[in-house]
């Protein structure tokens, strides 16, 4: 449950800022790419959350759609990357 929305909406604003400063550099750092995952991560878990809580969003960003892009992966996944 969230009683104060601002924490989450203030995190989401530091996310999209981290995303607008950082995003040339991400192909060329690993921590710059862990820093991506996270921030999407948490980003979209807040996002949700704050929909779940009925009162923290207007109808209209509650029934905002977006198109989203999935890539396949380069080479694949294991435990250690």
């Amino acid at each position: 449950m969230i009683s104060e929305s601002h924490y989450w909406k203030d995190e989401l604003l530091d996310v999209v800022r981290r995303l607008k400063s950082t995003k040339a550099i991400f192909h060329e750092r690993k921590d710059a790419l862990f820093q991506l995952e996270k921030d999407l991560l948490v980003g979209f878990y807040s996002v949700r959350k704050l929909i779940e809580a009925r009162t923290k969003v207007t109808d209209e960003t509650r029934q905002a759609q977006y198109t989203v892009q999935k890539k396949p992966n380069i080479k694949p996944v294991n435990h250690v990357n």
